[in-house]
């Protein structure tokens, strides 16, 4: 029988000097990080098995036994002392059993951490199995087969007919199974008290297993894969005729994965009717093992290889539903899309989100997003593009592209709506409209909130006057007079979820022409504090001054700016018409502006706490009880005062100014800030 042994550690020598440079292409199938020996190569792996802790378990060739707790990513050697591991087997209690070539077998209570030697024999073990009770069966080279019910700790001689015992199996039913070496296949229906042979004389059936609708599949050493409905009695050629099947592996959902010695492994979803192959990603000479893992990942162990695993799923993964967070959606805006997955896709695998056409057809689908993944997941960035055509019968569906797979779409009508708002004021090619009007439009919908308005004096808006984003509302009123007599473009853009912006078709205006108007103020020698109703035609500071800067000391505004025209300095820049201006004259002058009048109720006056010097916007003296009762309602006006020391202090009812005046400026001490706004005139 030690010929037997050493036929089959020559075949493995061969495939040693037969590797070669190999090249890993990973599409099915990839190569985990081992177990590798000592000097770094991958060991020559006999038998893998994997506990309900997913721990993995690889019998080598020469080394012991390996084990990986993380899927294939690191090994750890946990068993050294027998050198051959033929076959791993883990109970329905989570024991593990080893067993060796001329070492017995080896057990395990704690998931590979220790062993204990159970069976000392000089024998091979080459094959082990478990009935639904867990008593244990083995085969052994040539020295019969033996069952224990005790975990290992005691064993019975079954049967010792003097046969090389190559593969042992139990079914469902507690019906043993035995292939011998070239011999046959010989069935116990009674827990091997008695045996009969059911056929493949003179061949060896090298992998036995069960489907779960209890049909026996058996591989051939030299005539492909075999199936039987009736315990063995008849079997009936499936596939591959000629081609030694070393392994076979059948999954929860009828899967049969099946490998034969040229590294080929095939898949059949269809109980062998139709084959594919999956060999991709493989590139060694031998396989002698698989298992499923709790995802259905396959695990190979292979002659030189070590221990490959599948990219994906035993099965064919598909997307088995889509969810939506809503079934109406407005351009630009984020569909959050929920799918479901059965099994796993490949590891490099994509999925695509997809609108249909407005009919719920996908001939001409639109990718909404895409994510990189294996299972189920959720589209967080999958918007609907800006101009798709609105619509009420719109569908989703998810895309997998390895392997190809098309879910069904969501199940209920979608639909898409427009975002363009609707412009309603000042309605197109008005005329006349005031220098700070208000627009106004209605939105669309719910989905945009924030708008950007654009007002040009073209049609194309390549000069624009106003350009202003994230504007909340449906309304803006100008807070500065447009150009009298002018020609002006609006539109308003809805800003989506996607960053796009969709603009309305624009409306023209035409502003109202405006006579202009001269304010004259006069100025006495000493200080003054002065302001105007008038919006100059150059608020330049020193061009407003001009005619009586030789007359002029010093001018400074409320923050300390000042204009010293002996010496060329102006740090005030331009007149602001909000502020007033303090001014020291060595002679009365009068200063001339001109320009467009302001509208007071329409320009309010931004006020900072503390003291302000403000102007005076009317064209008209009013009451200061009423010109300041916006700040004076809600009590945050503290005190006023004129150039001339009078002072309104509304707390104690004093009132030494009375009116205010045009011309003139105020100082007024707030308790926070706020705007003034003053009545119209």
């Amino acid at each position: 029988m030690c010929s037997i042994r050493r036929i089959l550690l020559f075949l493995v020598t061969i495939v040693l000097f037969n590797l070669g440079n190999v090249v890993f292409a990973q599409d099915f199938w990839e190569q985990t990080a081992g177990p590798k020996d000592g000097g770094g190569d991958y060991e020559f792996v006999y038998t893998v098995a994997i506990d309900s802790q997913g721990f993995i378990f690889a019998g080598s060739a020469g080394n012991g036994l390996y084990r990986s707790t993380d899927k294939g990513a690191t090994w750890e050697h946990v068993l050294t002392e027998p050198q051959i591991v033929w076959r791993i087997a883990v109970n329905s209690n989570d024991v593990i059993f080893a067993c060796t070539d001329q070492e017995g077998i080896y057990r395990s209570t704690d998931g590979g951490d220790t062993w204990v030697h159970i069976f000392n024999d000089n024998m091979w073990i080459t094959s082990i199995d478990f009935d639904q009770n867990d008593k244990i069966f083995i085969g052994t080279e040539a020295s019969g087969i033996f069952s224990s019910e005790d975990d290992g700790d005691t064993w019975d001689s079954v049967w010792d007919p003097g046969f090389v015992f190559w593969y042992l199996f139990i079914d469902d039913a507690d019906i043993l199974y035995v292939s011998t070496f070239f011999d046959d296949v010989h069935r116990s229906t009674d827990g091997g008290a008695n045996w009969e042979s059911i056929g493949f004389v003179g061949d060896l059936i090298w992998y036995m297993t069960q489907d779960n609708e209890g049909k026996l599949w058996a591989g051939s050493d030299s005539d492909g894969l075999y199936s039987s409905e009736d315990n063995g009695d008849t079997w009936d050629q499936v596939a591959f005729a000629g081609t030694p099947i070393s392994t076979i592996l059948i999954d929860s959902k009828g899967t049969i994965i099946v490998s034969d010695y040229d590294v080929s492994i095939y898949r059949s979803v269809d109980g062998g009717a139709n084959w594919n192959n999956i060999s991709s990603g493989l590139s060694f000479d031998a396989i002698n093992g698989t298992v499923l893992d709790e995802q259905s990942l396959v695990y190979m162990a292979t002659f030189g290889g070590g221990v490959y695993k599948s990219r994906e799923s035993s099965y064919p993964a598909s997307i088995v539903s889509v969810d939506l967070n809503s079934n109406s959606f407005c351009e630009g805006e984020n569909v959050e899309i929920n799918f479901n997955v059965g099994g796993l896709f490949n590891k490099d695998n994509t999925f695509t989100a997809q609108l249909s056409d407005e009919t719920g057809d996908f001939e001409n689908a639109m990718d909404l997003g895409t994510l990189f993944g294996q299972s189920s997941g959720t589209f967080l960035s999958s918007y609907v593009q800006v101009g798709t055509t609105l619509g009420s019968a719109y569908r989703i569906r998810v895309v997998a592209d390895m392997p190809e797979n098309v879910s069904a779409d969501n199940g209920a009508d979608i639909s898409i709506n427009s975002v363009t708002p609707t412009l309603t004021a000042p309605v197109d090619e008005s005329i006349d409209v005031i220098l700070m009007p208000e627009l106004t439009w209605d939105a669309a919908s719910s989905c945009t909130t924030a708008f950007t308005i654009e007002v040009s004096t073209d049609v194309n808006f390549n000069n624009l006057v106003l350009n202003l984003n994230n504007q909340l509302g449906t309304s803006y009123t100008f807070t500065n007079n447009l150009s009298v007599s002018t020609q002006y473009w609006w539109r308003v853009g809805a800003e989506t979820e996607s960053g796009d912006v969709v603009y309305t078709d624009p409306f023209t205006f035409t502003t109202e022409g405006q006579s202009v108007f001269t304010h004259n103020i006069s100025l006495s020698s000493g200080w003054n504090m002065i302001s105007t109703y008038i919006i100059p035609d150059d608020v330049d500071f020193d061009a407003i001054m001009n005619d009586i800067k030789t007359s002029i000391v010093i001018a400074k505004n409320n923050a300390g700016q000042v204009y010293f025209p002996e010496f060329e300095i102006n740090d005030i820049g331009n007149w602001n018409i909000n502020e007033g201006y303090q001014v020291f004259m060595t002679q009365s002058e009068t200063l001339e502006i001109t320009g467009l009048k302001v509208e007071p109720e329409l320009n309010g006056i931004p006020l900072l706490s503390g003291w302000n010097i403000i102007s005076y916007l009317r064209d008209s003296q009013m009451e200061i009880v009423d010109a300041l009762a916006s700040i004076t309602d809600n009590n945050n006006l503290v005190i006023a005062k004129d150039n001339f020391g009078n002072i309104y202090f509304p707390e104690f009812d004093i009132n030494m100014i009375e009116f205010m005046q045009i011309g003139q400026g105020y100082q007024i001490f707030v308790l926070s800030n706020d705007t003034l706004v003053y009545p119209e005139n």
